[in-house]
């Protein structure tokens, strides 16, 4: 059964429709990894999406923080893995867990504007002892550490990740499916590995908190039908990664 991601993420400025068609056929598509998103510390997808949008249009990137790496061995699995040529993509698969969600405090208020929350979301994290967020980031070669962008939201972690324990996904562009395609058949265009275990026989990252590292197989044009319905929901979340893809991130 498909779980749609709120419809209101088209509305996004910043965000375009994509199809699996173009990722498979028309782009430089090779290696990427598949998560699955929803609310996170405190904030509901929504206002996730739309300040992960604005960070791109300021500094040209995002980071997409999860839990899903807990060692520097598997941030190093992860980084050799992208080590290829093409491009990488991140195919996000919606839940409803609200598990890591919380209260929903920290999301965009209905009229605000994305500078005001933008402000509110800094003055709040400064001041709240309680909300953990990240100061610096690394990618796992390099010994320093980078100063957080100001110019970004800042990157909300929770306070159990501790604070040299979190990662995250660069993104660099967001776009969406609405084509009807059950996560089983998604599954069916790529090999999958852990970042641990190595290659997968079986589609099991469906329960968070779970991440696959994902390979296109070759001829993948036998595999796609001709024509996908489409369902006028969002069935996915596609985000390219911009390079190092991933990094080492410190509160």
């Amino acid at each position: 059964m498909i779980k749609y991601f709120p419809k209101e993420l088209k509305n996004l400025v910043g965000i375009k429709a994509n199809s699996l068609q173009n990722i498979i056929y028309h782009e430089n598509f090779r290696r990427g990894a598949m998560i699955l998103s929803g609310g996170y510390a405190q904030q509901n997808v929504y206002s996730i999406m739309a300040s992960k949008l604005y960070d791109i249009k300021q500094e040209g990137f995002c980071f997409w923080a999860h839990r899903y790496i807990k060692s520097s061995q598997g941030l190093e699995n992860v980084s050799h893995f992208f080590e290829c040529e093409g491009d990488k993509y991140l195919f996000m698969t919606y839940t409803y867990d609200k598990t890591y969600a919380g209260q929903d405090r920290l999301s965009i208020m209905e009229g605000e504007s994305i500078n005001h929350y933008y402000t509110r979301m800094w003055n709040t994290v400064k001041n709240d002892s309680e909300i953990f967020y990240v100061k610096e980031y690394k990618f796992y070669k390099n010994g320093n550490y980078n100063k957080y962008p100001d110019g970004m939201f800042p990157e909300i972690i929770l306070n159990g990740d501790g604070n040299e324990s979190g990662v995250a996904y660069l993104i660099s562009e967001f776009s969406y499916l609405t084509e009807s395609i059950e996560l089983k058949d998604l599954c069916g265009f790529f090999k999958q590995y852990t970042q641990k275990d190595g290659l997968s026989p079986n589609c099991n990252f469906c329960n968070r908190p779970n991440h696959r590292l994902i390979e296109l197989k070759e001829m993948p044009n036998l595999l796609l039908p001709d024509k996908i319905e489409e369902t006028g929901g969002i069935t996915y979340v596609i985000a390219k990664l911009k390079y190092p893809y991933i990094v080492q991130l410190k509160g």
